[in-house]
């Protein structure tokens, strides 16, 4: 009968001992020294940001009038709302930043000719505006978090009838 056993050989991770501890290489002043940075940031985002919330709803009214699109991905209306979600998260506008990004999934997922699609659109550009107007927003409040999954659920329930 033969032996069935076999030896377990683990090899040496030479990356943990290159990089070396986590602790050794993290330059706490460099990461203050950014967070300041974004910080001074924050107003000249805020500044683009309503500047951008303008250009979305232009760019809105432009899908509209133009709908619909071979590729709702190659429109303003999407272009906007891509750059908006990554720079709202990075400046503390995580509720805007969300919508956004339910308005990327809606342009990408769904159907432009739904029933609902264009009252879908309507729907989240209302409320980046609300978003917008109320400066100071818990995203963990229930109603923004009501808000958000209500943005998906219409997303979600067009795909799925597409």
């Amino acid at each position: 009968m033969a032996d069935n056993s076999a030896d377990v050989v683990t090899p040496p991770n030479l990356l943990k001992t290159k990089a070396g501890q986590p602790q050794d290489k993290i330059d706490r002043a460099a990461i203050e020294k950014a967070g300041q940075a974004v910080e001074g940031l924050k107003d000249q985002f805020t500044d683009e940001l309503l500047q951008d919330i303008k250009k979305l709803n232009q760019a809105f009214k432009d899908f509209t009038d133009g709908f619909p699109f071979d590729d709702p991905a190659q429109t303003d209306l999407y272009n906007l709302s891509f750059e908006v979600k990554g720079m709202a998260g990075t400046f503390g506008y995580s509720v805007i930043g969300g919508v956004c990004a339910s308005l990327c999934d809606l342009l990408d997922k769904c159907d432009q000719q739904h029933a609902q699609f264009i009252q879908a659109l309507n729907a989240h550009i209302y409320a980046i505006q609300a978003a917008v107007k109320e400066q100071k927003i818990d995203e963990n409040s229930k109603i923004v978090q009501e808000l958000l999954g209500g943005l998906a659920q219409i997303v979600e329930k067009i795909s799925q009838e597409n």
